[in-house]
């Protein structure tokens, strides 16, 4: 089972969601930043509290009330200004409303120190959080069969003494890792909605291996004589991919800052949009 760098968020949340596999929501913008991550910053500045707007058809299939957040104009502004002064440019913005902050990729100068010009804006007071765009990995255990260690785990919390009590029901998880199955036999009728933050691959979503295995360890249906029995089969999952496949013949993925905190204000949105 994953022991670093992977998000696994869970909220109780009300309503009922369709048991059909969703459409996957591509919100990406390529492969620039998952390819390489040294010329890249992340920059956040104050936003203040404002009101949200939703827009028509920009959200998964499941989740259709989720709110999208923006930029106050002084957000906007003092975004601009750090830019210009320091020769900056956007990628990619987002704001995350629970921190009250308004985060950009930024990419430096070509020929600029990263560490000097991060240095310079953590002392810039119109800055709140400033970083270099972080690359981190999943980790595995090392066995022949991925479902060993799985199916000890399932054990040693005695999960079959605590399911005639509960399986899960009302229960929805976010689940930020690679893209799951979403058509896989075992998952199909749990998952809620499914968001890419990484590329437009839809194929790739549906072949990559450590996400569909997070899931199944979550949320594999019982008594279907396929695969494994999940932790909550009852569960609802929405799939949020933000760490992209390393080898096609591996578990191994990689993710950074950028698409892990994309991913992570989705699965905000969506908790903020159903209470």
């Amino acid at each position: 089972m994953i022991r670093w760098s992977l998000l696994t968020v869970v909220m109780i949340l009300a309503g009922a969601c369709s048991s059909a596999p969703p459409r996957i929501e591509s919100r990406a913008l390529g492969n620039q930043i998952s390819q390489s991550a040294d010329r890249f910053i992340i920059v956040a500045v104050e936003n203040a509290p404002a009101a949200y707007v939703a827009h028509a058809g920009s959200t998964p299939r499941g989740y259709d009330a989720v709110v999208e957040y923006g930029p106050t104009s002084h957000a906007r502004q003092a975004m601009r200004a750090l830019e210009r002064e320091y020769g900056l440019r956007e990628v990619n913005a987002w704001t995350i409303e629970p921190l009250h902050m308004h985060c950009a990729v930024l990419e430096i100068p070509s020929g600029a120190d990263r560490n000097s010009l991060l240095a310079a804006l953590a002392k810039d007071h119109r800055v709140k959080l400033t970083q270099p765009l972080q690359t981190f990995a999943t980790r595995t255990d090392g066995y022949n069969d991925p479902y060993i260690g799985l199916q000890r785990g399932f054990q040693q919390m005695d999960v079959a003494d605590a399911h005639p009590w509960s399986r899960g029901e009302g229960v929805k998880v976010a689940i930020i890792d690679t893209g799951v199955d979403i058509q896989h036999p075992d998952l199909r009728g749990s998952i809620a909605g499914a968001a890419n933050f990484v590329d437009a691959d839809d194929a790739q979503f549906r072949r990559d291996r450590h996400g569909t295995e997070m899931a199944g360890v979550i949320a594999a249906v019982a008594n279907n004589r396929e695969g494994i029995v999940g932790v909550a089969p009852n569960a609802r999952l929405f799939i949020f991919k933000a760490c992209w496949q390393a080898r096609l013949d591996a578990d191994a993925a990689l993710c950074n800052s950028f698409t892990l905190a994309r991913a992570l204000t989705a699965a905000f949105d969506v908790h903020s949009s159903a209470t």
